[in-house]
């Protein structure tokens, strides 16, 4: 069987009742091609699905999913299978999880090492920022920036960051989004250790939310 990147994502089944009566064989070895490559990689996949009928639901579930999000490009699927073999957990993701990774973009860090980044924008440090992350920066209200809590800032960097991975994904530019700034203007330098201390804050409320973010996650 091919990898799945070398296959064609399957069309959408019609309605009729010949297309309920049977899965395509298309659909099948497509679904079946990527739960094998997600099994290799998640060695502790029998916890969510412990026999051949909950395998056989996932399969199904999974195929309405992914073309109900429209994530039927094969380089999106390769994507999301990147990102699952780069993933620490032994478990099984959810289809929802996949298909946030499937959205990312081998060029893009992942979200959280882009929105760690905040720091070195709010210090104007944009060199040292990839020109994908300071779009998704450029694009939220700079008054947000400036007074806006980290979470206030999240929601519309994890919107943009959607937004510019799909840009990407499709091979479109992104150069209109991404702000041309002046020289920034001599300010007075700050000590080393002052630019460490505001580093280090800002990071510090970074990694609160984050914290935050994940308690509440655990807690659904």
């Amino acid at each position: 069987m091919k990898p799945v990147h070398q296959m064609v994502m399957p069309s959408p089944q019609s309605k009729d009742c010949a297309s309920r009566q049977a899965v395509s064989e298309d659909t099948r070895q497509f679904v079946n091609q990527i739960f094998i490559e997600l099994q290799a990689a998640f060695p502790a996949w029998r916890q969510a699905f412990p026999n051949n009928d909950c395998l056989a639901a996932a399969k199904i579930t999974w195929m309405r999913a992914l073309v109900e999000s429209k994530v039927t490009n094969k380089n999106q699927i390769a994507q999301g299978l990147r990102m699952a073999r780069k993933s620490e957990s032994d478990f099984f993701p959810s289809v929802g999880k996949f298909i946030s990774w499937c959205g990312t973009n081998p060029q893009v860090p992942d979200i959280d090492s882009a929105f760690e980044m905040l720091d070195k924008y709010i210090r104007r440090a944009f060199s040292a920022i990839p020109k994908e992350v300071r779009a998704m920066f450029d694009m939220i209200n700079p008054q947000t920036i400036k007074n806006g809590t980290v979470t206030e800032i999240y929601r519309p960097f994890k919107r943009n960051y959607k937004f510019i991975c799909s840009k990407l994904n499709n091979g479109e530019a992104i150069d209109e989004f991404v702000i041309e700034r002046l020289p920034k203007p001599k300010e007075p330098e700050l000590s080393q250790e002052e630019r460490e201390a505001q580093r280090l804050r800002i990071l510090g409320k970074i990694q609160v939310f984050k914290k935050s973010v994940k308690g509440c996650e655990g807690a659904q």
